[in-house]
């Protein structure tokens, strides 16, 4: 039944995942409801190229194999809940540029132990999703990380377990409010305010996997800046950890005048009550800004610069 939804489907490949993933999983009991919940799972996953020998992604599978194993408590409490996740999950890291599937996967499983609930651990996934990269997942990642109990949190944010719940509620609330922030800077106590500088540059030709067909124009928004190459709109999501454009279909410009930057043709800004000059900006065509970054588009290029306080 399986094979006739897809047509590549081989038996051999199935028989790998099963010996390598599930074998481990139900030891000796081979009537479990372990393999009922992943006989089906690995069928599907192993028709569609998502797991196993033949997968587009190997590392997918590696991952899984890990993050089940690693999981166990969670898993035997609610078995297809979590595979679906764990694997939705990874599929969705390794379409990410940056992220290593099994270093989450690892990661996650270590936090299994701290984590009372699938609940609680799928909510450490998130942040260990967010903090391999996945930034369109930013604000759900904080949120979540303040419902956790505080260890499992500070664990999962990857600082000292020792900080208390009154210190993790003030960084969340420091990395809320600014997304150049690492966690680890977000519970120092005090910091200098630095200079303007680029914390990273996105976008690119969509000939060479960018997003653009054309050098973007870059327009504020109230739910963030959205670039546009005349063809498709994106909203721009950016933080420490990488940056990511959504394709959208519509949105709500706005404009801040007292925020609104000043570019000068030989590269000065001046923003947010700073300056700075950055030569590579001279004659920028386009750029807009947050409460927290601006945006410039590079001239003679589909490439966006990011800019922030370095701090």
């Amino acid at each position: 039944a399986a094979r006739a939804r897809h047509d590549a489907l081989e038996g051999s490949d199935v028989l790998a995942v099963l010996a390598e993933t599930v074998a481990p999983l139900v030891e000796e009991d081979i009537a479990s409801s372990t393999l009922d919940t992943l006989y089906p799972l690995v069928l599907n996953g192993v028709g569609r190229a998502w797991i196993g020998p033949s997968a587009r992604q190997p590392e997918v599978g590696a991952a899984w194999s890990v993050a089940l194993a690693g999981c166990r408590r969670q898993f035997h409490a609610e078995p297809s809940r979590l595979a679906t996740a764990l694997l939705k999950a990874l599929r969705t890291l390794a379409d990410t540029p940056g992220a290593q599937p099994l270093r989450w996967a690892q990661r996650l499983a270590d936090l299994s132990e701290r984590a009372d609930s699938t609940d609680a651990l799928l909510d450490a996934g998130s942040v260990l999703a967010w903090r391999e990269g996945f930034v369109r997942i930013r604000t759900a990642a904080l949120r979540a990380s303040s419902g956790l109990n505080p260890t499992l949190a500070l664990a999962a944010l990857g600082v000292a377990t020792s900080h208390t719940p009154a210190e993790l509620m003030t960084a969340l609330d420091q990395l809320e409010a600014d997304p150049w922030l690492t966690p680890e800077q977000a519970f120092e106590p005090t910091r200098p305010g630095g200079e303007l500088a680029i914390q990273t540059v996105c976008g690119g030709f969509r000939g060479f996997d960018g997003p653009f067909l054309t050098p973007p124009t870059l327009v504020a928004s109230s739910s963030g800046i959205i670039a546009s190459d005349g063809d498709r709109w994106f909203r721009l999501h950016a933080d420490v950890f990488g940056t990511a454009f959504e394709r959208i279909s519509d949105f709500d410009a706005e404009s801040t005048p007292d925020d609104h930057p000043s570019i000068q043709p030989d590269g000065t800004i001046r923003w947010n009550g700073q300056q700075q000059m950055f030569h590579e900006l001279a004659s920028a065509p386009s750029a807009a800004s947050t409460a927290t970054t601006l945006a410039v588009v590079i001239p003679a290029s589909h490439r966006i610069a990011l800019i922030a306080s370095a701090g």
